[in-house]
């Protein structure tokens, strides 16, 4: 293989493995948006914590981290989603989240805060890259 391709082929790489996750992320919006343009948003609170057992990345101690349990109600029924981020220090007991819901099945609900999260995370990882 000659010196300069061998040199550049990290970089090639690389780069590819940005692009996969820059188009991922662009899908994953779009899809996110086609899918949610119905929803309806409501305040909701966080009423409980979930448990999830962990490892540290840099020591590999064992650790645990939370995803709030948030409740909403839609037409005086009680409704309950779990966060799909956990962290170490979650927002406290009581603290008002936005909670966007189908009003066709108020049971299928997400947290903005934490979906636009995970796609501006996906995003900048592939525009690093």
């Amino acid at each position: 293989m000659p010196h300069t391709l061998r040199k550049s082929l990290p970089f090639a790489i690389l780069a590819l493995v940005g692009l996969v996750f820059l188009v991922y992320s662009g899908v994953s919006g779009l899809q996110y948006r086609s899918r949610t343009a119905g929803y309806v948003s409501i305040e909701g609170v966080v009423v409980d914590y979930r448990e999830v057992e962990s490892r540290d990345i840099e020591s590999g101690t064992p650790i645990t981290l939370y995803s709030e349990i948030v409740e909403y109600r839609v037409d005086d029924r009680p409704y309950r989603i779990v966060s799909p981020v956990s962290r170490s220090h979650p927002s406290e007991i009581g603290v008002v989240l936005e909670v966007r819901f189908d009003p066709g099945d108020p049971q299928e609900a997400f947290l903005p805060k934490y979906t636009s999260q995970m796609i501006l995370i996906t995003l900048a990882v592939g525009a690093v890259a």
